[in-house]
């Protein structure tokens, strides 16, 4: 809609740590090597599925690394919503895993004190509407966090000026209408969309 606010968009690169890099390097390494015998004598869809399998764990390994809860990413992830808490404006964060992603994003809100509220593909609708209330109502809430299906579709947020993709979707336009939670008609600010 031409009447909405210009919406932002912002990339942060981050390097992995020592951690994830040897994970990494592991994962990758047996893929490969299970791939390459996978060539010999499956057929073209058992392939496909590996890669794919593969794929998602080296992007949970960029995440974290294995039985960690903290990153590169939760470093920045914490000085742009300390920033955002600050300035006392919202934002909503979406990631695509729950282990790795909700799960181990909630520990570390709680272990630095940052109040948010959390939406599951599982929830039942009297718990999503205690959320999506609390994050409206509540100034003392700063974070709404979901997995971008279960959070990027079906709900209003103009609360929040501010959209984290904490990981990326395979689809972007999967992430766009996600962020389109925040970009509706009732948002009055730019709304600020990072990577």
């Amino acid at each position: 809609l031409k009447d909405l606010p210009e919406k932002i968009r912002q990339e942060e690169w981050l390097e992995l740590d020592d951690e994830q890099r040897l994970a990494y390097d592991k994962v990758l390494e047996t893929g490969r090597s299970v791939l390459s015998e996978k060539v010999k004598t499956e057929n073209d869809f058992q392939i496909r599925r590996h890669i794919f399998a593969l794929l998602q764990e080296l992007k949970q390994i960029c995440n974290f690394a294995p039985n960690k809860y903290e990153s590169p990413k939760t470093e920045a992830l914490l000085d742009l919503v300390q920033t955002i808490a600050d300035n006392q404006e919202k934002v909503l964060i979406f990631t695509q895993f729950v282990d790795n992603g909700i799960f181990k994003l909630e520990r570390f809100f709680k272990d630095n004190f940052i109040k948010y509220v959390s939406l599951y593909g599982s929830d039942t609708q009297q718990d999503r509407e205690k959320a999506i209330y609390t994050f409206r109502k509540d100034p003392s809430i700063t974070v709404f966090l979901s997995t971008v299906k279960s959070g990027g579709v079906g709900i209003t947020l103009t609360e929040a000026s501010y959209v984290i993709h904490f990981d990326h979707w395979w689809n972007p336009a999967t992430m766009w209408q996600a962020e389109d939670r925040a970009h509706r008609p009732g948002q009055k600010n730019k709304l600020n969309v990072y990577s």
